[in-house]
């Protein structure tokens, strides 16, 4: 588990061959967030494709679209906070979806 001073984190929500997602909140406002921890033996590769998938997420808008809210590093390795919201995960809907098929 990651251990960060400017966020409480709590369970494990995912993890992939190459992150972990926690649940986890702001401790200055108390905003329900989503940590996405990259753990890749290549960190700067890692740094570069969280950067990538930061900056697209910055660029989107709309319903049911994640906002970002920070990238930081703990040590070197990149984290991206994104704003937590009610709904299913794509791996989710997709698993509903074969499951009613």
């Amino acid at each position: 588990m990651i251990s960060l001073s400017e966020y409480s984190v709590g369970v494990v929500l995912s993890r992939s061959l190459h992150s972990t997602v926690y649940e986890g909140r702001r401790l200055a406002d108390g905003l329900a967030v989503v940590l996405k921890v990259r753990e890749d033996e290549q960190l700067s590769r890692a740094k570069i494709e969280t950067q990538r998938e930061y900056a697209i997420l910055q660029r989107l808008t709309g319903t049911g679209i994640v906002r970002p809210v920070e990238l930081i590093e703990k040590g070197s390795t990149p984290v991206m906070v994104l704003e937590q919201f009610d709904g299913v995960s794509l791996v989710g809907r997709c698993q509903f979806r074969e499951r009613d098929a």
